[in-house]
Parts: structure tokens; sequence; C-alpha cells
């Protein structure tokens, strides 16, 4: 305001009641964006300044209003209470900050840990590889020193009487070309050639020569037979389970209102067993209705996915494997059953045999003593693989699907007079004794 203006407000009694603010430029949310009226009165309902039209013909008719300076008092009231609720909530959140940044800095440590300890503990293993292959390459080097070393001694020696000899061809050439009648010249040509044919006489000639050494191939073969028995143990012997369980091992928890009814599901929804007493299972779409079979709770997550299933050798029946969440629940139809059409896969157990089955396509697979199934699913390779898991965690291949794979898939078991049992790869018993 101009000082004209505002000395008014200043000087009179009338205007000593009135609330000066600072000038503004913008006195447009002063106003009603409605009605273009003054905002007097404040709505506790929408906590927002209205003006009168909108109390009584406006959106906020009926609503509980009071006006802006009995607001303003009242909010004023309630300013400490809600400066105190908000520095409570500035503490939580500071404690907050606090407790993940110490979190933060203990995983970092416990990751820094782990992290040195594999490099210390692969830095030892190639530190023994490297020992190991010194020893090696010493049994070379000292068959190298026998054999080659001996044959470059006598290399030398035949290239010393080599040079003599074809020094002493030359002479004999030259004096072969001397004409001469006088005495002193024929004796000197005779006491010439004397000397040159004794000499050449008199070194060493290739038959004296002693027989080379053999390099001894039975020795080197032994020597070949011990590397590739490494190479085998340390690189190329059968896959380990540890790298799928640690990069990709999962432990899906089946889903009991997908189980069929005949079908018990225990042990932290891991273990499912087959039962002749139907179960009272409240009706569930999902649930299937003709074939024991269940599925987990969540799809399979990640470009790579990997799960084992302990299975039985007995009479009874299984099925482990994966399948697209449109596969049928209700009816005896194929589209229902896993295995029997294009959107399930699954390794099959009946009778001890066992077989890979897909859209009804069975593929007969050789095994025995089967105690572990390893699934690995590899959506960017388009793979669907079955190991045979042994004791020690290795991994024998048992069938390959190659599929490029569109549909999120869930783990899937059909069991029927006997059990499976999903592991839990990560439980310390499990991790021991293995």
């Amino acid at each position: 305001m101009c000082s004209e203006h505002l000395r008014p407000h200043l000087e009179s009694p009338v205007f000593q009641s009135h609330t000066l603010v600072p000038p503004v430029e913008d006195t447009s949310p002063w106003r009603c964006p409605e009605h273009q009226e003054m905002n007097r009165i404040y709505c506790r309902q929408c906590s927002v300044c209205v003006c009168t039209v909108c109390t009584v013909i406006g959106s906020h008719r009926d609503h509980a209003c009071v006006g802006i300076r009995e607001a303003e008092r009242e909010l004023r009231g309630n300013l400490k209470q809600e400066m105190k609720k908000m520095q409570g909530t500035e503490q939580s959140l500071i404690s907050r900050v606090t407790e993940m940044t110490d979190r933060k800095q203990r995983f970092q440590v416990l990751l820094g840990d782990a992290r040195a300890g594999v490099q210390q503990q692969y830095e030892t293993m190639r530190e023994a590889l490297q020992q190991e292959e010194d020893t090696a390459l010493l049994c070379v080097t000292r068959e190298e020193s026998r054999t080659v070393g001996g044959l470059e001694e006598q290399l030398t020696q035949l290239q010393e009487t080599l040079s003599s000899l074809q020094r002493g061809l030359h002479t004999l050439e030259e004096l072969a070309d001397t004409r001469g009648a006088a005495r002193v010249q024929e004796q000197s040509f005779i006491t010439e050639y004397s000397k040159i044919t004794k000499s050449v006489s008199e070194s060493c000639s290739v038959e004296e020569l002693e027989v080379p050494q053999e390099v001894d191939r039975a020795r080197l073969r032994c020597l070949q037979q011990w590397t590739e028995r490494r190479l085998v143990s340390v690189v190329i012997s059968l896959p380990d389970r540890d790298p799928f369980r640690l990069l990709y091992g999962a432990s899906p928890r089946l889903d009991p209102d997908t189980a069929h009814p005949k079908l018990l599901i225990s042990e932290e929804n891991r273990k499912v067993s087959y039962s002749e007493v139907q179960q009272a299972y409240p009706e569930q779409g999902a649930r299937f209705s003709s074939f024991p079979q269940v599925l987990a709770s969540k799809p399979l997550e990640g470009s790579r996915a990997y799960w084992e299933v302990e299975v039985e050798e007995d009479e009874g029946k299984w099925k482990v494997g994966v399948c697209e969440g449109q596969i049928g629940r209700k009816g005896q139809k194929d589209t229902c059953r896993i295995g029997f059409n294009p959107y399930s896969w699954c390794l099959l157990s009946e009778k001890g045999k066992i077989e890979a089955l897909h859209d009804k396509v069975a593929v007969p697979v050789e095994v025995d003593g089967l105690e572990r199934v390893g699934v690995l699913l590899d959506f960017e390779e388009g793979s669907l693989s079955f190991y045979k898991v042994s004791q020690g965690g290795a991994l024998s291949l048992l069938h390959c699907f190659k599929q490029r794979f569109r549909e999120p898939l869930y783990p899937a078991l059909a069991v029927s007079k006997t059990q499976l049992n999903i592991t839990d790869l990560f439980r310390a018993e499990s991790v021991k004794s293995e």
C-alpha cells in the first residue's frame, strides 16, 4: 500500500483493530476461484478457506464452518501440539535414519568380509595350483634335460668333427692342385697329406657316438593322466549345485488353495503327501478337482531360478515340473494334467520308470538312485533342465527342455501314493551335511 493509504490504518483509532500484512503481488489465492469473492470463511471439514457464497449455495453448504479469524485462533492454539507431534515424527525419522545407516555399515562390513574371504580362498587355490603346475613342469624339464641335453652335446661334437673334416678336405683339394717336380715340394705334399689324413682318422666317427636316449614316453603318459584327472576334479567335473543355489536358489512354498483334496500340505507348505482320505478343503476356483496336483504360491522370478525336490524311491507316482498359470483346474481334461499340454513341463516317475514329459510327449530318462531332483529354469536361454543331485552336491543332467517361455511359470508337483518335499536350500543342517 502507498503511504497515503496506509496512514489512516496507522493513525485512526477506527482502524486500530485491522490486521496489517506485508503487501503481495497476487491476491488471487485470497479469492474464491468459483465465485470471485474474498475468502472469509474457514471450512473445518475440508480444511480450506472459502467465500460466503460457498457456504450458502456452493459445495461447502451444510459443512462445519467458522470465520477465518476464529479458525486462525483455533489453529494457532493447535500449533504447539502439531509442532510437538511433528518433532516426535522428526525424532522417529532421525532414529530410523541412524538405525538404517548403522545397518548399512554392518552389512557392508559383513559383505566386505565375505568378499575378502572368497578372494583369499581362491588366492590360496591359485597358489596351490601354481605350485602343482611347477611340479608338473619340473617333470617335463628333467626329461628334457636328460634327452635333449644329451643330444645337444653330441650335436656339438659332431659339428666340431664336421668342421675339422671340411678343413682337411679343403687342404687336400689345394694339395691336389699343386704341380711341382722339386723334391722339396714332393716331400711337403707327402708330409701335409699324412698330417691331414691322420687328423681325420683320429676324429670321432659317427659310429663311435653314443646312441641318443629316448624320451620316456611312459613317464609323460603318466604325467598327462595326472593332469587330466586334476582338470576333471577342478574344472570340468560334474557341475556343482552351489553356484546355482547361491545365485539363483529358491525354496518355493506350495499354495494350499490349489491342492487336490487328497493331498496333505505340511512343513511350512513345502511338503506334499498323498492321502486316501479326502480332506475337507474349502472349494476354491484355483483348486485341482480331479488330478492330485498342487502349485507353488508364487511364480519363479528373475532371469534364472533353481530349486530342488526330495523324491521317494517307491511304487508311487510323482511329477516335478513347472506350468503356466493358465493350466486348467477342473475336470479330467488334458488341459488340467501336468505334462499333457503345451504349457506344462515335468519329470515323471511311475513304478521306477523315469520320463521327461511335455504336451503328452514322453522321453525316457536313464538314472539310478534318484533321491533329489534339481530344477534350473533359464528364461534368457530358453531352457528347463532337470538334474540328479548327488550327496556331495554334484549335478547330473537328466533332461533339458528347449523352450522360449512367454508366461510366468509356477513350480508344480503331483503325487500319488508317495510324497515330495521341496528342499530349503539354505537350511543350516543341509549345508553342513553337504
